[in-house]
């Protein structure tokens, strides 16, 4: 089935109605981006990033993002669990890194603050049969998507399709530590391509960058820290010096990788990331400041946060220290800030305004 989907959308229609095949191929190629950073399959990542929103083939899904379209109550059609049931055409030994990628890269697999884990909707008897309303129709359109993007694939009907799903459902219930690299690598690759729109293709060779730090080899005499040597086997630094003794510089001398430097006020990283950003301005290092620490909205059930993480795969990174902490109480979207952060140098600047708690 050859055809043109541009009439299949991704985003709803009041925020551009950006077609479902754009926005696949977009989160797929940021996906290979992210899964050679991490040291994963970069094919298993692209399989995973195409498949992840396919089930927004679903008529009931295409018609939510109609303008004037009005909610109904009570009703949860998940697309990610709709893409799940076309898992089948993937070889079995991949099923564990697609499901880590799709099944929950917008909700929790279970206890969601919504109630919406797909192991909270497995109460509902309708689940399945709700999220393969019309399947004979969408799965065909869905598939030849999928083809487009070089994927083979068979026809699938109900069975196997419920099948997949079960199979899923299973896979969650097993699962003891609800973290995954994988899931990492697809809500940063998702929620990058989203917050860049047409920008991410020409983005993508600015990630990872290791920055040039050499303007920091810098001596003066004013800045007696400025002779002593940076070089030292060990992992850990902890300067205490007085102000204008040229700590910065000495703690971005003893960096290797990629930096986040945290400082904790908001006028202090402002100020910083002016500084690092006109020091380094002559190289391809990509400065950037990530100002909020997350993002709360309020439900019937309770308050949900996720962490708002922009450019991930910066060179340095200028941000408060609680935005980091945040991956202790794994705050929705952790795993993207942990892939983000692996490999990282850190600086903890000004820890001694720090109060006990963030101590």
């Amino acid at each position: 089935m050859a055809g043109n989907y541009d009439n299949i959308l991704a985003k709803h229609e009041d925020r551009g109605g950006m077609p479902l095949m754009q926005h696949l191929k977009s989160v797929a190629d940021a996906a290979v981006v992210f899964a050679r950073y991490a040291g994963l399959d970069e094919t298993l990542a692209r399989k995973g990033a195409i498949l992840h929103d396919i089930g927004k083939v679903s008529p009931l899904f295409q018609r939510t993002l109609k303008h004037g379209y009005i909610h109904q109550p009570g009703f949860i059609f998940r697309h990610e669990i709709a893409s799940l049931l076309l898992l089948s055409i993937f070889p079995e030994n991949e099923w564990p890194a697609l499901i880590d990628m799709i099944v929950a890269h917008h909700k929790s697999i279970s206890q969601d603050i919504s109630g919406k884990g797909i192991l909270d909707l497995d109460g509902d008897m309708n689940s399945f049969a709700r999220h393969a309303d019309k399947f004979e129709e969408w799965s065909p359109i869905a598939l030849a998507i999928l083809e487009v993007f070089g994927i083979e694939t068979h026809p699938i009907d109900l069975e196997e399709a419920k099948e997949s799903y079960e199979f899923v459902i299973d896979y969650c219930e097993k699962k003891t530590l609800n973290v995954s690299k994988w899931k990492g690598v697809l809500m940063a690759a998702d929620h990058y391509t989203s917050a860049l729109g047409e920008k991410v293709e020409d983005s993508l060779g600015k990630l990872f960058i290791t920055p040039n730090l050499n303007f920091y080899n810098r001596t003066h005499h004013l800045y007696p820290l400025s002779f002593v040597d940076a070089n030292d086997a060990r992992k850990h630094t902890l300067v205490t010096a007085p102000t204008g003794a040229g700590k910065t510089d000495f703690l971005l001398r003893r960096c290797k990788g990629r930096v986040f430097y945290t400082l904790p006020f908001q006028a202090s990283i402002n100020a910083m990331y002016d500084r690092v950003r006109n020091d380094l301005k002559g190289t391809d290092a990509q400065v950037h400041l990530l100002h909020a620490a997350s993002g709360m909205k309020v439900r019937e059930q309770g308050v949900e946060e996720r962490i708002l993480q922009h450019h991930p795969g910066a060179s340095v990174k200028v941000l408060t220290p609680h935005q980091m902490a945040s991956i202790v109480f794994g705050i929705k979207g952790f795993e993207a800030m942990l892939l983000d952060l692996e490999g990282c140098d850190v600086i903890l600047d000004e820890i001694h305004t720090y109060a006990s708690e963030m101590q």
